[in-house]
């Protein structure tokens, strides 16, 4: 009478067993998974660490040509924007340049300055003498970041930098430092030739050849912090 209670017990117990075994992998794959390499760019905030870095702006320049990298929802440029010069371009690339150069230990500066000319250009118009910067820029920019997220660090994390009290829109990835030699002068060979694209773009116009060979001096500061690290 006992064996029929004693089979039943021993065949739930069995398929609890079985369930446990197959369930279980699951949940390890999951939990092993980062958030930092499933989605870089858009990291929960509270895994993405806050640096605060301040920069003293050139007399007149602002950090941007007066407008920074904010959180909310961007002006369309016009003709009478503060970045829609040449001068206002070269300060805010060599401001740029400061402002990586301060990120401790250089394995942030590549995506940094990929994130600093996307902010430049994203000011600029797309029409005029300065639509070709602006072309050059989001170019070089959009290499810088896919070399930064290409060779993204496996341990070092990201983070978000404020500038001044703006906060960046999105976090900064971190190159691997065993390859940062290699990486920089990648980087800096990307920008040397968006500066050289600059330059033949200005065609036969003088004036146009100047403005344009003072911009691309600006985006060589980028280039000679990189193969400084």
């Amino acid at each position: 009478m006992m064996t029929q209670p004693l089979s039943l017990l021993a065949s739930v117990a069995g398929a609890i067993l079985a369930a446990g075994l197959t369930t279980a992998p699951s949940t390890v794959s999951a939990s092993s998974q980062s958030p930092f390499f499933d989605a870089p760019i858009v990291a929960p905030d509270r895994y993405v660490p806050d640096i605060v870095v301040r920069v003293q702006s050139e007399e007149g320049s602002g950090e941007y040509g007066g407008e920074g990298p904010t959180t909310g929802t961007p002006s369309p440029p016009t003709a009478s924007s503060p970045m829609n010069s040449p001068i206002a371009v070269t300060r805010a690339l060599r401001s740029a340049t400061q402002f990586c150069g301060k990120l401790t230990g250089g394995a942030y500066a590549v995506d940094c300055l990929a994130y600093e000319y996307w902010e430049i250009q994203r000011q600029l118009p797309d029409v005029g003498e300065m639509a070709e910067v602006k072309k050059v820029l989001a170019d070089t920019s959009k290499k810088l970041r896919a070399l930064a997220n290409a060779n993204q660090s496996k341990t070092a994390k990201p983070i978000r930098v404020s500038k001044s009290g703006k906060r960046f829109n999105r976090v900064l990835v971190p190159v691997q430092r065993q390859k940062l030699p290699r990486i920089s002068r990648d980087a800096a060979r990307i920008i040397n030739n968006g500066a050289t694209l600059l330059i033949r773009a200005s065609g036969d116009s003088n004036r146009k050849r100047a403005q344009y060979q003072q911009i691309a001096k600006s985006m060589q500061t980028g280039a000679i912090l990189l193969r400084s690290l």
